[in-house]
């Protein structure tokens, strides 16, 4: 049961994702706004993803700090 909750949460999240670029506008703006005030001079910063979603954002974070 585990497994298929996953496997359906995956299969919904690449679409979902893909849909938010469309619908969003200024979409890269918008996340480039949030990751730009992530930014830290710490090394190795950690970062704490409530799960909130598909994980979005924070592969903008991380994206933006390495």
């Amino acid at each position: 049961m585990k497994n298929e909750i996953k496997e359906t949460f995956d299969s919904i999240a690449i679409t979902y994702d893909s849909q938010r670029r469309k619908i969003i506008p200024c979409f890269d703006d918008f996340y480039k706004i949030i990751t730009n005030l992530t930014d830290s001079n710490i090394n190795n910063p950690e970062i704490l993803d409530i799960g909130a979603g598909t994980g979005l954002l924070t592969k903008f974070v991380t994206t933006q700090l390495v």
